[in-house]
């Protein structure tokens, strides 16, 4: 084999996969296995037994992790498109901000 088709991305990767699998089966064949019992079924909040029934889960945190996403990721297409030249990288950044301001409307609009 060539030395160059080992360090290309697609292969370090497909091996990367491979090995971390094998690590997963690894590690799962010899792990200790757990029966479940009553208590490890039964739900738990903040030293507290509750029903089920009454437990609610609130999005309200998932809100502000989608806004930091959505702010994230255009920061990293702005300044990685500040680096590049041509029309191109203007376009592609561009095509790419349009949709990810969509959806920050939309998270907006929605809190209201």
């Amino acid at each position: 084999m060539e030395l160059g088709v080992l360090s290309s991305p697609l292969t370090i990767f497909v091996i990367s996969l491979i090995v971390s699998i094998i690590i997963y089966a690894i590690g799962t064949a010899i792990s200790p296995k757990s029966k479940p019992s009553k208590g490890k079924l039964a739900p738990y909040a903040c030293g507290e037994d509750i029903p089920a029934e009454t437990s609610t889960v609130s999005i309200h945190l998932f809100k502000y992790a989608a806004l930091f996403m959505i702010f994230d990721s255009v920061a990293m297409v702005i300044a990685f498109s500040f680096a590049a030249t041509g029309i191109t990288i203007v376009l592609l950044s561009a095509a790419y901000c349009i949709p990810i301001l969509i959806a920050l409307l939309l998270l907006i609009k929605r809190e209201e």
